[in-house]
């Protein structure tokens, strides 16, 4: 949803003091699903095709209101790292990304339609499928609930959260603004998949999957690539070997 993402950072910007973030330290994995929840409200009128990526925007938007203080961090080396949010820091964030947006811009010159013919135009020419076909995996059907032992998890949490690790320290891709973070997005959100060891099959196919499909292409010759590729045939023998 690469094309539809800059119109819905904008409502995320435009509805963010509406969604009363915490403003306590809280983890990132309690945080990021009350953005997700938040923005999937902002989207509700709308077609499900519109919603289908704010489990991936939520771990964006949550990185990039860090990224401009909007979140102050305390870590310990043992309790982890908490996030704090900033409310007037975000509050002057918002105003700087809402002045600099031409699609802000144009949306208060059009007025309340912008939106919802925005999205109905994406949905009446976006392809029936999104995600990217990945070779040797058949995609799975929407309703597979798959389950993972804890051995399972365990052999595929170690090189996905050193995946995370590289894409966060990693400079980006120079012909490709803004798709690193947005694969990175992808990574976190199939991580809590992971970690919650139960989920639909489809879900992690077009979140995590995907992603590490794309990174193996775009990072060759790159240690990104070869554990994104490690992480690939991992998910292969314990989730989508078994799909048929």
């Amino acid at each position: 949803m690469a094309e539809i993402d800059d119109y819905i950072e904008v409502l995320f910007y435009l509805n963010l003091p509406g969604m009363n973030l915490p403003q306590r330290f809280v983890r990132r994995e309690e945080v990021v699903p009350l953005i997700k929840a938040g923005l999937d409200g902002v989207l509700a009128e709308f077609d499900d095709k519109i919603r289908s990526s704010t489990h991936v925007l939520a771990e964006v938007f949550f990185d990039r209101l860090l990224e401009q203080s909007a979140f102050s961090i305390s870590s310990d080396k043992f309790a982890g790292t908490y996030y704090h949010y900033a409310a007037p820091q975000a509050s002057q964030v918002r105003e700087q990304f809402l002045k600099k947006s031409h699609i802000h811009q144009q949306s208060q010159a059009i007025g309340p339609r912008f939106f919802p013919d925005v999205f109905s135009g994406y949905v009446g020419l976006s392809p029936v499928e999104d995600s990217p076909q990945v070779p040797g995996v058949v995609v799975p059907a929407s309703d597979r609930i798959v389950t993972l032992a804890h051995n399972q998890t365990k052999e595929i949490e170690g090189p996905l959260e050193e995946l995370v690790l590289a894409l966060e320290a990693d400079n980006g891709i120079p012909d490709r603004p803004g798709l690193k973070e947005r694969l990175l997005g992808q990574v976190r959100a199939g991580r809590e998949l992971i970690r919650v060891g139960t989920f639909k099959s489809y879900v992690l196919y077009v979140t995590l999957l995907s992603a590490l499909n794309s990174l193996v292409e775009k990072y060759k010759g790159h240690a990104i690539g070869a554990v994104a590729a490690t992480l690939v045939e991992l998910l292969i023998k314990h989730v989508f070997g078994a799909e048929g």
